[in-house]
């Protein structure tokens, strides 16, 4: 729920989608998919301290 919360305050406007639990280098991230129209955006978020490592736009 906070990766999600995190996630969608720094993209707004975008429709939450789905998180999943990854691995990102040893280190569990959780993967935010959002989506806004029909462009799709993936943000990453350091499972232990929340902060957003990573955003790509597909």
């Amino acid at each position: 729920a906070d990766a999600r919360a995190k996630a969608l305050s720094a993209n707004a406007g975008w429709d939450f989608r789905e998180v999943d639990l990854k691995s990102n280098g040893g280190k569990p991230a959780y993967e935010v998919k959002l989506r806004q129209g029909m462009s799709k955006k993936e943000v990453l978020i350091d499972a232990a301290t929340g902060e957003q490592i990573l955003q790509r736009q597909k």
